[in-house]
């Protein structure tokens, strides 16, 4: 067997045993609005002109805590190159969400979505999951445990221009966070 070939047969296997499908092009992302913790309302259509890099969580999935302080230290890192960070819980009563902040504080921007209307329409369907908008195009989608060096990767695919070789991958529940998305280029 060839060596291109036999790095070919391992590329599609370690893509199976990681869960990467090709799933999202450059396609519009849809437009929400959920209440802040705080009590405002934060709508995606505000962010339309920048990135926005959203993560649907809930208090009682282990691997949205350990992965809380990652998306913290991304929002303060990118924070000041114009990437906004949201945290939608999905499901849970704001009572429920406070007492869980608590006892686990976080320090991005915190959002509450009980009827699980934001995740909806992203066609996701489990916690955590990032979803990466820039400048109102879904450019990435990373389903499971990412970290920060997954958050990284996520995020070097905004401002990569055409986004067609933009894949998904899911790793719900990876211990080490594994999946990723794979494809795009440039970066934030």
């Amino acid at each position: 067997m060839s060596r291109l070939r036999l790095v070919s047969c391992f590329a599609v296997v370690f893509a199976f045993l990681c869960g990467v499908n090709a799933a999202y092009a450059d396609r519009p992302a849809p437009s929400f609005s959920v209440q802040m913790l705080d009590g405002g309302t934060f709508s995606s259509d505000s962010y339309r002109n920048q990135t926005l890099l959203v993560e649907l969580w809930a208090t009682w999935c282990p691997y949205c805590k350990r992965d809380q302080g990652a998306l913290d230290a991304i929002a303060s890192e990118y924070g000041s190159k114009g990437v906004a960070v949201v945290a939608i819980d999905e499901g849970e009563s704001e009572a429920t969400v406070r007492e869980y902040l608590q006892q686990n504080p976080r320090s991005c921007t915190i959002a509450l979505d009980p009827g699980h209307t934001a995740a909806s329409q992203f066609g996701g369907g489990g916690v955590p999951e990032y979803v990466l908008i820039d400048h109102g195009n879904i450019v990435g989608i990373h389903s499971g445990a990412a970290g920060v060096e997954g958050l990284r990767a996520l995020l070097s695919h905004a401002g990569s221009g055409s986004r067609s070789g933009t894949q998904q991958a899911s790793a719900r529940g990876a211990v080490g966070g594994g999946g990723g998305v794979v494809g795009g280029s440039a970066g934030i």
